[in-house]
């Protein structure tokens, strides 16, 4: 940069903030100095000084900027002169002086707005009246498409949409959406803005791109005076929105009283649906307005319609728990045992979301006690799965059946159990509930509860004779369930009451196999104290030993070796316990199993012994304590690879070849020796 650009840099910095700021002199001195005085401050917004000058309302530096030459319609970097920027924060006197010198009155921004439309927007009077004395487009709009009318209208400036209708303004222009002056009035509640619209001749009932009049707009919002203004200017009281709302659904469904009245004294079409199928009734009952649906019912509303999910203005009510609206439409002959899409009705439902009161109420109405949805559940099956317990109460004494099954066959007592409720469950067996009744899995109650861990509820069904070794369609017991969910209380109070400590389910699976392979000690411990099989197997021929030593579980490893496991048992691979734990890298197993005389080359199918294994998965210290247990370094598996091919790993093999040098007698002494070479590799 030049020295000479460098200070004319300096100078339009100067410039610009002596205009920001209004400092007459100091802007006087800079242009007598040479400041540009059309030049843009970058770091501005591409503000001229004039356009500072005119934004912060400094009369004289405005004047002075112009007497030098100044551009009257410069722009800044969004398109926005002068006269739009003291247009929009109401500077009168520079509005009238760049006038005056010739400022293109209706220029626009980049967002297509002249100063008329921003003094509108801000509510100067006296610049919207100046600029249109000064010809600007009185129906000019801005890139949403909006008037200075419409802008006017809602924001509640009155007397500039007084203005702009006296100038001509078009009194029903539209912006994108399709709205007029009127609607915004109608949606922002501008009372007076409406009544003069309506008096220059607005369309009463024309409509915006989602179909909505004024009308809809005003009633939507809950503006009476405005409702009722439109009405009486002939606005059509059914016309409906892209929705199908008419206005009646509309004030129904928000609540507006008044307007409600008034459009039914308009004559308003009770019954009309949107597009759901929903009448004002029904829309009124779901969301509580008592005085509403009192209203709707004596102008003949319809008690029973439904919408589209075939849903009634009663169950709609019940479900959301309106007491006061339920007895209203009951007491209107509302159909008490009427269905939704789901087959639920009022009592269903209502049993199902707690609302005690109207549950009494629909039974004192006649609802049928045994009616069912569509997965053949009734309100005792709802209730008693959602723990409503004086709803159970209520429909046991009202005569429901205690036994009665849904679907999928589950009783009352199966979901109370289930769940937990042990309030209910004991009612449910009090009222005769079948104690071993299944649902289509097989399950009886103690099997749900055993599963669950709800032990208060196995108490009380094993007191009413509830059969301990029921089995659910996979063969398991409540012991095997209780077992592999980790229920101590519920595995001691299952054996307590003689359950079979070895049933097993339909992968031959008993209870210590399914708490081994959980890792829960204090299950394990409980059922080997009880007698439980140490070395049954399952359906893959693995004991409780393989599991937890697969697992890493060596608590109860131990355990079971102490317990007399048979320590080389093998799995349907030919694995035997070594064999596993040396695979998974347990060292603490290994030593364990070995320690209680586990044949240290067994082989598994393939003819890989726990060496073999160790050395292929890299388990130095494991490699290490086999061979010092005397573990063949020469067997070879059936494809005649042995522990030292297999290797990949180089302190493994470095011990195995300096084993194959030695008699097996001999490799307790040598071991250290191996330890240091394998040591001097990793370093």
């Amino acid at each position: 940069m030049t020295a000479a650009a460098a200070t004319e840099d300096r100078l339009l910095l100067a410039l610009a903030n002596a205009s920001d700021i209004g400092n007459t002199a100091e802007v006087s001195r800079l242009l007598d100095a040479g400041a540009p005085v059309h030049g843009m401050w970058p770091t501005a917004y591409g503000k001229a000084p004039l356009i500072r000058a005119s934004t912060n309302g400094h009369v004289g530096i405005v004047r002075m900027l112009l007497d030098r030459g100044a551009s009257v319609d410069a722009t800044d970097d969004h398109g926005r002169t002068a006269l739009m920027w003291a247009s929009c924060c109401g500077r009168v006197e520079i509005v009238r002086m760049l006038l005056d010198r010739g400022a293109s009155v209706d220029a626009t921004d980049d967002y297509r707005t002249t100063a008329l439309l921003w003094a509108t927007k801000h509510g100067y009077v006296d610049i919207v009246r100046m600029l249109l004395d000064r010809g600007a487009s009185v129906d000019a709009t801005d890139d949403s498409g909006s008037t200075a009318l419409v802008c006017a209208s809602t924001n509640g400036h009155v007397g500039i949409v007084r203005m702009l209708l006296d100038r001509g303004a078009s009194v029903d222009a539209t912006d994108d959406h399709g709205r007029t002056a009127l609607m915004w009035a109608s949606c922002c509640g501008r009372v007076e803005i409406v009544r003069m619209l309506l008096d220059r001749g607005a369309s009463v009932d024309a409509t915006d791109d989602y179909r909505t009049t004024a009308l809809l707009w005003a009633t939507k919002h809950g503006y009476v005076d405005i409702v009722r203004m439109l009405l009486d200017r002939g606005a059509s009281v059914d016309a409906t929105d892209d929705s199908g709302s008419t206005a009646l659904v509309c004030a129904s469904t928000n609540g507006h009283v008044g307007i409600v009245r008034m459009l039914l004294d308009h004559g308003a079409s009770v019954d009309a649906t949107d597009d759901s199928g929903s009448t004002a009734l029904v829309c009124a009952s779901t969301n509580g307005h008592v005085g509403i649906v009192r209203m709707l019912l004596d102008h003949g509303a319809s008690v029973d319609a439904t919408d589209d999910y075939r849903t009634t203005a009663l169950l709609w009510a019940t479900k959301h728990g309106y007491v006061d609206i339920v007895r209203m439409l009951l007491d209107r002959g509302a159909s008490v045992d009427a269905t939704d899409d789901s087959g639920s009705t009022a009592l269903v439902c209502a049993s199902t979301n707690g609302h005690v009161g109207i549950v009494r109420m629909l039974l004192d109405h006649g609802a049928s006690v045994d009616a069912t949805d569509d997965h053949g559940r009734t309100a005792l099956m709802w209730a008693s799965c959602c723990g409503r317990v004086e709803i159970v109460r209520m429909l046991l004494d009202r005569g429901a059946s205690v036994d009665a099954t849904d679907d999928s066959g589950s009783t009352a007592l199966v979901c109370a159990s289930t769940n937990g409720h042990v309030g209910i469950v004991r009612m449910l067996l009090d009222h005769g509930a079948s104690v071993d009744a299944t649902d289509d899995s097989g399950s009886t109650a103690l099997v749900c509860a055993s599963t669950n861990g709800h032990v208060g509820i196995v108490r009380m069904l094993l007191d009413h004779g509830a059969s301990v070794d029921a089995t659910d369609d996979s063969g398991s017991t409540a012991l095997v369930c209780a077992s592999t969910n980790g229920h101590v209380g519920i595995v001691r109070m299952l054996l307590d009451r003689g359950a079979s400590v070895d049933a097993t389910d339909d992968y031959r699976t008993t209870a210590l196999l399914w708490a081994t392979k959980h890792g829960y000690v204090d299950i394990v411990r409980m059922l080997l104290d009880r007698g439980a099989s140490v070395d049954a197997t399952d359906d893959y021929r693995t004991t409780a030993l393989l599991w937890a030593t697969k697992h890493g579980y060596v608590d109860i490893v131990r355990m079971l070796l102490d317990r007399g496991a048979s320590v080389d048992a093998t799995d349907d691979s030919g694995s035997t316990a070594l064999v596993c734990a040396s695979t998974n890298g347990h060292v603490g197993i290994v030593r364990m199993l070995l320690d209680h005389g586990a044949s240290v080359d067994a082989t598994d199918d393939h003819g890989r012994t726990a060496l073999m294994w160790a050395s292929c998965c890299g388990r130095v210290e494991i490699v290490r304590m086999l061979l010092d247990r005397g573990a063949s370094v020469d067997a070879t598996d059936i494809n005649g690879v042995n522990a030292v091919t297999i290797s990949s790993c180089r302190e493994c093999q470095t011990l195995l070849r300096g084993a194959e040098r030695l008699p097996r007698w001999h490799r307790r002494h040598s071991l250290a020796t191996w330890g240091h070479a394998a040591n001097k590799l990793r370093g």
